[in-house]
């Protein structure tokens, strides 16, 4: 069920909400409802709580196929959802090591032409639709990687692009 005013959804009045999910793919599509929720209940219009939701599962599908890796089992995914006065923060936990994230997208010919493999967007995807991505240690209790994805609410949005213009 997806609503379209913020009004229709109470805003949180503080603190985390954490959500800790198997490796299971399925899961996944509830998280990303949760985040169009949770965006949208903090203000952030149709468009960008709808891109925060695809930049979150983008995110929960790259802890779910890579988290895992050099660990030996599927790890738990731990999505944590931090809503401040400027911003929402949504950082997505896996039991993987941290990795520095690619730089730039792939190059797309190459990728036409087959000298590179068609995969490698997320980064790209998920830079494109959230103010900050970063990478990062896990919570002490969970361990491994988080990534960490920064949707500044509409008035932090709005002086931030008035700066960046001027």
């Amino acid at each position: 069920m997806h609503r379209s005013r913020s009004e229709d959804v109470p805003a949180p009045a503080g603190g985390r909400l954490i959500i800790r999910m198997n490796s299971d793919s399925g899961w996944v599509r509830g998280v990303a409802a949760l985040t169009e929720q949770v965006g949208l209940a903090l203000g952030l219009d149709a468009a960008r709580a709808e891109g925060a939701a695809a930049a979150t599962c983008e995110a929960c599908l790259n802890a779910i196929e890579h988290g895992s890796a050099g660990c030996g089992a599927a790890p738990d995914v731990v999505v944590r959802f931090e809503p401040a006065e400027e911003s929402l923060t949504v950082a997505v936990e896996d039991g993987g090591p941290l990795f520095e994230p690619p730089a730039s997208p792939p190059r797309l010919e190459q990728q036409l032409d087959g000298s590179a493999p068609i995969r490698g967007w997320g980064f790209a995807l998920m830079r494109g639709l959230s103010d900050r991505v970063e990478v990062a240690p896990g919570h002490a209790a969970t361990g491994g990687k988080a990534v960490r994805l920064v949707f500044l609410r509409p008035r932090r949005a709005a002086e931030s692009k008035g700066r960046s213009q001027s």
